[in-house]
């Protein structure tokens, strides 16, 4: 059971977050593994449920997908507060805790891809899709890295890869990072962001 993307709790939106979407394709297909140990896989959103199966439709997406609505399955299940006096809920004050706390910089990971000895990239806003993290494009070192002419298999990416040389003038590592310019909606959450390997290290 899982809860699928804030846009799909609020009934006046009509679509996902790009990120919970992202992972909700990986979960597509994995229920018939799942019923062959016993267990389902069931998502629940407090969107309508119309709206809810006409964004499945769209996605062509297979697993189950239920709308809570206005039920009391979020209270009972512990994951949605009930008003309080004044308008406000207990989800709202811990919401705005959690708010302050990340503002003083706790509950944050930052993620640096080292290349060299040199940091080239540094961000605690990194996404790993497939393996590999990604950085934003403003958190990394971009004259460090080289345009490669495109080949074959480049050209054939569904995604319009593109792939550089890391490079410091002296030393050059070929083709340890790529970008993902015109990227399909698998992949769009790193839209033009930038993923290492090869001779960078991730920590």
């Amino acid at each position: 059971m899982t809860d699928l993307g804030r846009n799909s709790r609020r009934p006046d939106w009509n679509e996902g977050c790009p990120s919970c979407s992202f992972w909700s394709d990986n979960y597509n297909g994995i229920d018939v593994h799942l019923a062959q140990r016993d267990t389902a896989l069931v998502a629940i959103s407090r969107g309508p449920l119309a709206k809810l199966e006409a964004y499945k439709k769209r996605l062509s997406w297979t697993f189950r997908w239920v709308s809570s609505g206005d039920s009391d399955f979020n209270y009972d299940y512990g994951v949605s507060s009930r008003p309080r006096r004044g308008g406000t809920t207990l989800a709202d004050g811990l919401g705005e805790a959690a708010r302050q706390i990340l503002s003083e910089g706790a509950w944050t990971m930052t993620h640096t891809a080292t290349w060299h000895g040199k940091v080239i990239a540094s961000s605690d806003n990194t996404l790993e899709v497939g393996g590999y993290r990604y950085f934003p494009r403003d958190t990394v070192k971009m004259s460090l890295l080289k345009i490669t002419p495109k080949t074959a298999s480049d050209l054939e990416c569904p995604h319009g890869v593109q792939f550089y040389d890391v490079t410091d003038g002296k030393a050059s590592s070929a083709r340890a990072a790529w970008s993902y310019l015109s990227p399909q909606p698998k992949m769009k959450p790193v839209d033009h962001w930038i993923g290492f390997w090869e001779d960078v290290e991730i920590k």
